[in-house]
């Protein structure tokens, strides 16, 4: 194969840019959403039926398909096709399992709802100190 590193390293990061189009970005939450009883593998049947049924990833799938077009042989195509795919699904794999494992630590918080509501309400009032004491743009507001 002639595919060379920098190749495979630039079709991977158009994946990875593919995540942050207008057509994708609306789906996260559909990952991001869940309960904690949901199966382990729903993150991967979703990116799975996203990257099957999504052609609007435009601008960087179509510099994509010119570098396979331009390659000239199928093998080097399914190659680059299968880099990009993955440059798609690691991001939004490792938000759905994130997701999933964060569902599965809020629920061992939330059989402590008193101290969740201590916790943040002293949280509300350290910001309020600070911003009163140094103002809106010390903390980044």
């Amino acid at each position: 194969m002639d595919v060379g590193l920098s190749s495979i390293a630039l079709t991977f990061g158009a994946g990875l840019a593919s995540v942050a189009s207008p057509c994708v970005l609306p789906v996260v939450p559909i990952i991001l959403s869940g309960t904690s009883e949901d199966h382990r593998s729903r993150p991967a049947l979703i990116v799975a039926g996203i990257a099957a049924s999504f052609v609007c990833v435009g601008p960087m799938l179509s510099s994509v398909l010119a570098l396979v077009a331009s390659k000239g042989s199928m093998t080097n195509g399914v190659m680059l096709l299968l880099v990009y795919s993955l440059g798609f699904a690691v991001p939004m794999l490792a938000v759905g399992y994130g997701s999933q494992a964060l569902r599965q630590r809020v629920r061992a918080v939330s059989s402590h709802p008193v101290a969740v509501r201590w916790a943040s309400g002293l949280l509300l009032v350290t910001f309020g100190v600070v911003i009163l004491t140094r103002g809106m743009l010390f903390a980044g507001m």
